[in-house]
C-alpha cells in the first residue's frame, strides 16, 4: 500500500509505444508523471503535483511530490507567486515558481525532488494510414498501435489520450471503446480529443526470494478484501491499518483494527518478499479511426496514465502454509511457525496518475503549470 511503489507503476504504465507512418527512425517524447490537479489538467486555478524521488537509484530513496504553493485563502483556486521559494524559504533563483516539496504524506517536507523520467517512443511499425480501396472512395483508416510495459505484480487500467486533427471537409467515426473529451465537431476543420479504450494490464508477480522478511500481522477474518480470492485482511502491526492511512503514509498505533480481542481477529507471523522491478512488455493494442474525405489527418499524443491500480500482496491469497526456509527466524522450529501466503492483487488504490510532457519553462522547471503541446505521432494524406 506504500505510495513509493507507485513511482514504479508510473514509470511502467505510461511507457506507451506509438508509430509514425513512413518514419525512417524513432522519435522520443520525454514525459513525467503527475498527480492531476483540481480539474485534471494543469491550468490557472489548478495545480498538478509532479512525482519524483528524493535519491534516484538509492535504496533509501522515497517518493516525493512537488506542488505549486497556494497563496489563495478563498475559493478562487490556486494562486501562485514566483519568488524562488521552496517550502517557504528562498532557495531557487528569483522568478521561479514557489513550490511545496513533500514526501508521500503531503506534510513531511524535503528540499529536493528529482522528477521521474519516462519516454514515449514513436517506433511502432504497425501504425499507418490506409487509403480506402473502393472506386470513388475518399478517406480511409488511421491505425494506431500502443502497448504499456509494467513491473511484475501490477493490475491496472492503462489510459491514453490522443488528439485527432481533421482537414476541411473530413469527418471521423469514434473508434470502439473510445470516449470523446469535449464537444468539438467530428467534422473538419476540427481537433477531436479522445480517451482511447482503457487497457487492463495484468502482470504476474516475480518475487525476489533473497529479499524477504517476517513480520507480525493482525488478520481480521470479519473484513473481506477486494481481491479475487476475497480473503481476510492482514494489517502489519505498527503499520497503517486503513486504506486512507496507507495512502497518506501515516503509521497507525499497533492496535487491532477490529478492536482489542475482537471476534475473528488473530495474530500471525507472515513472510513477505520484495518484487523484481524489471518491466514486462505489454501486448500491443490496435485502435482504428475511420476517416471520410480527402485531405491530411493526423494524431497527436496528449498524455497517458492509470487509475485505481492494484499491487501484488503476499499477505493475501486463497491459501497459506508454513515456510520452508529460515529468514528472520534462523531456526527450523522458528521458521515452521511462519506462514507464507499464495498472494493476490490487493485493494484498488484510489489513485489517478497523469503522464505528460512539459515545456520545462525557466519559471516552472517541474512543468507543474506548463504542459507541453501535444506531439504528432501519426499523419496521412488521404486521397
Amino acid at each position: 500500500m506504500k505510495l513509493r511503489l507507485l513511482a514504479l507503476v508510473a514509470a511502467g504504465l505510461a511507457i506507451t509505444s506509438f508509430g509514425v507512418a513512413g518514419a525512417a527512425g524513432a522519435t522520443t517524447i520525454n514525459v513525467n508523471p503527475f498527480l492531476p490537479g483540481d480539474n485534471g489538467t494543469p491550468a490557472p486555478g489548478s495545480s498538478d503535483g509532479a512525482i519524483g524521488t528524493t535519491l534516484p537509484g538509492d535504496a533509501s530513496s522515497e517518493l516525493c511530490i512537488v506542488k505549486a504553493h497556494d497563496y489563495n485563502t478563498g475559493t478562487a483556486g490556486i494562486q501562485t507567486q514566483s519568488n524562488g521559494k521552496v517550502n517557504g524559504i528562498v532557495t531557487n533563483a528569483a522568478g521561479q515558481l514557489d513550490l511545496d516539496i513533500t514526501l508521500q504524506d503531503f506534510s513531511t517536507t524535503v528540499q529536493t525532488c528529482t522528477a521521474t523520467p519516462i519516454q514515449v517512443t514513436t517506433n511502432e511499425p504497425t501504425n499507418a494510414g490506409l487509403q480506402c480501396a473502393k472506386a470513388g472512395c475518399h478517406g480511409g483508416t488511421l491505425v494506431l498501435s500502443s502497448a504499456a510495459s509494467v513491473q511484475p505484480g501490477i493490475k491496472a487500467n492503462s489510459l491514453t489520450r490522443v488528439a485527432v486533427h481533421l482537414a476541411n471537409g473530413q469527418s471521423m467515426k469514434l473508434p470502439s471503446g473510445a470516449t470523446q473529451v469535449g464537444s468539438d465537431p467530428l467534422t473538419g476543420p476540427s481537433t477531436v480529443v479522445l480517451d482511447l479504450k482503457p487497457v487492463l494490464t495484468v502482470t504476474k508477480a516475480l518475487l525476489n526470494t533473497d529479499a524477504c522478511s517476517d513480520g507480525q500481522y493482525y488478520v481480521d477474518t470479519t473484513q473481506a478484501d477486494n481481491s479475487a480470492s476475497a480473503g481476510p485482511r492482514a494489517f502489519e502491526i505498527g503499520q497503517p491499518i486503513s486504506l486512507t492511512q496507507a495512502i497518506n503514509g501515516a503509521h497507525a498505533p499497533a492496535t487491532l483494527p477490529n478492536g482489542a480481542g475482537g471476534t475473528g481477529v488473530y495474530v500471525a507471523t507472515l513472510r513477505t518478499c520484495a518484487e523484481q522491478e524489471t518491466p514486462v512488455p505489454g501486448k500491443p493494442v490496435t485502435t482504428k479511426i475511420g476517416i471520410t474525405g480527402a485531405g491530411t489527418a493526423s494524431i497527436d499524443f496528449v498524455k497517458a496514465g492509470t487509475q485505481n491500480p492494484q499491487t501484488w500482496d503476499t499477505t493475501r491469497g486463497k491459501s497459506c502454509g508454513p515456510v520452508k526456509t529460515a529468514v528472520t527466524y534462523p531456526s527450523v522450529i522458528g521458521s515452521s511457525r511462519i506462514l507464507a501466503c499464495k498472494g493476490d492483487y490487493g485493494d484498488l488504490i484510489p489513485f489517478t496518475l497523469d503522464v505528460r510532457a512539459s515545456t520545462n519553462a525557466s519559471t516552472d522547471k517541474y512543468g507543474i503549470l506548463h504542459p507541453a503541446p501535444p506531439q504528432q505521432v501519426l499523419t496521412f494524406n488521404f486521397a
